[in-house]
C-alpha cells in the first residue's frame, strides 16, 4: 500500500485538456454543418429583404415626386394670387382715371386681363388635368384676353374666365382628394415594406 503511486494534479489536468481538444473538433464540425445548412435560408432572407427595401425606396421616391408636385402647385397658387392683385390694381387705375377725367384707358383693362390670364394659366399648367384640357383652357383665356379693348370686352373676358374656372373646379377638387388618399396609402406601404425588409435582413445576419 505504501508503494502505491498517486496521480499528480498536472497529469490529470493534461488528460482533461486532451479530452477537451478531442471534443472541440466535433463541436466545430457541427457548427460548420449548421452554417452550411443555413446558407440557402440566409441567401433567401437576404434576397427577400433586399427586394422589400428596394420597393420601399421606390415608394419613398414616388412620395418625394408627389411632394415636389405639391410644391409646384403651391407656387402656382401664389403666382395666381399676386397676379390677381396686380389685375385689381389695373382695374382700379382704369376706374379712377375714368372717374377723374372721364376718359377710358383700354391699356389698363388689357393689363388687368393679362395678369389674370398669367395666374390662371400657371395654376392650370401644374394641375392634374389632361394635357388637352390644359391646352384648351389656356388657349381660351389667351384668346379672350387678346380681345380686350374696352369695358365690354373686358367683361366678356371675365365671363370666360369664370366659366372655365367653374368647369375645372370639380375636377381639380376630385384630383386633390385622390392625391391625398394615394399619399396616405403609399405611406403605409412604405412603412410595412421597410419593416418587413429590415426584419428579413436582420434574420439573415442572425443565421449566418
Amino acid at each position: 500500500m505504501a508503494n502505491k503511486k498517486l496521480k499528480s494534479p498536472q497529469s490529470s489536468q493534461g488528460k482533461a485538456r486532451e479530452a477537451q481538444s478531442v471534443e472541440k473538433p466535433a463541436a466545430t464540425d457541427r457548427d460548420g454543418q449548421r452554417t452550411h445548412a443555413n446558407k440557402p435560408l440566409v441567401k433567401r432572407y437576404k434576397m427577400i429583404g433586399s427586394a422589400l427595401l428596394l420597393a420601399a425606396f421606390g415608394i419613398q421616391m414616388s412620395q418625394s415626386k408627389a411632394a415636389s408636385h405639391d410644391t409646384e402647385q403651391l407656387q402656382a397658387a401664389e403666382l395666381d394670387a399676386r397676379s390677381h392683385l396686380k389685375s385689381l390694381g389695373y382695374e382700379n387705375l382704369y376706374y379712377a382715371e375714368k372717374l377723374a377725367t372721364g376718359r377710358e384707358n383700354p391699356a389698363d383693362l388689357y393689363g388687368a386681363a393679362a395678369n389674370r390670364t398669367v395666374g390662371a394659366t400657371a395654376v392650370m399648367a401644374v394641375s392634374d388635368q389632361p394635357d388637352e384640357t390644359k391646352k384648351a383652357y389656356i388657349r381660351a383665356l389667351q384668346a379672350a384676353a387678346a380681345k380686350v379693348t374696352d369695358l365690354d370686352s373686358f367683361n366678356a373676358f371675365m365671363a370666360t374666365l369664370r366659366a372655365k374656372q367653374n368647369e375645372s373646379a370639380s375636377a381639380n377638387l376630385t384630383s386633390l382628394t385622390d392625391i391625398s388618399n394615394r399619399a396616405e396609402r403609399l405611406w403605409w406601404f412604405y412603412i410595412v415594406l421597410y419593416i418587413a425588409g429590415s426584419a428579413c435582413v436582420l434574420r439573415s445576419q442572425y443565421l449566418e
